[in-house]
């Protein structure tokens, strides 16, 4: 079992909202090809991961349908992104 500390939390909660930020500049298209989001989700996955399983959970099932869809929408994107800063507010 890893212990996370606290300040690796906020550390990781810190990269997350830039992460977050950065990919919603991005988010141009109505509609995405998954190859293009798959990295960066991952890397917020891994992220959130940190912060929290709550966190993690909105990223581990865009994931998902990224994995089995060739595209998505914006909509179900910015719909995530939204999902994960509420827990970050808590």
């Amino acid at each position: 079992m890893t212990v996370t500390r606290l300040s690796d939390r906020r550390m990781a909660r810190g990269s997350l909202l830039e992460a977050i930020e950065v990919l919603e500049a991005t988010l141009t298209a109505a509609v995405i090809p998954s190859r293009r989001l798959m990295s960066p989700v991952l890397d917020m996955w891994d992220q959130a991961d940190v912060v929290g399983p709550a966190t993690a959970a909105p990223l581990e099932r865009l994931l998902s349908h990224l994995m089995v869809r060739h595209h998505t929408t914006r909509e179900e994107v910015r719909a995530t992104l939204a999902e994960v800063r509420r827990t970050l507010e808590t």
